[in-house]
């Protein structure tokens, strides 16, 4: 009865992987984020695996206690 009520993905038939990750920086590079995301976006715009026709995603997420997250989703 399980297999009934659950919900069955074939990742085979996928047309693209998404791949996210938060990196996580020093509170004292705050001022260097704009440098940083600039960097990972023109990497990212550069990389031939990616798709291109899926803007990737770098942004600064959240300031904590504990660093800077800036989050990054790329399409391939």
């Amino acid at each position: 009865s399980m297999l009934t009520n659950i919900i069955v993905s074939n990742p085979s038939r996928m047309t693209h992987r998404q791949f996210k990750q938060t990196l996580s920086l020093r509170t004292s590079d705050l001022e260097k984020i704009p440098h940083i995301i600039s960097d990972l976006k023109k990497f990212f715009h550069a990389h031939p695996k990616l798709d291109q026709h899926l803007t990737p995603q770098v942004h600064l997420g959240a300031i904590t206690s504990n660093g800077l997250d800036v989050y990054v989703t790329v399409y391939s």
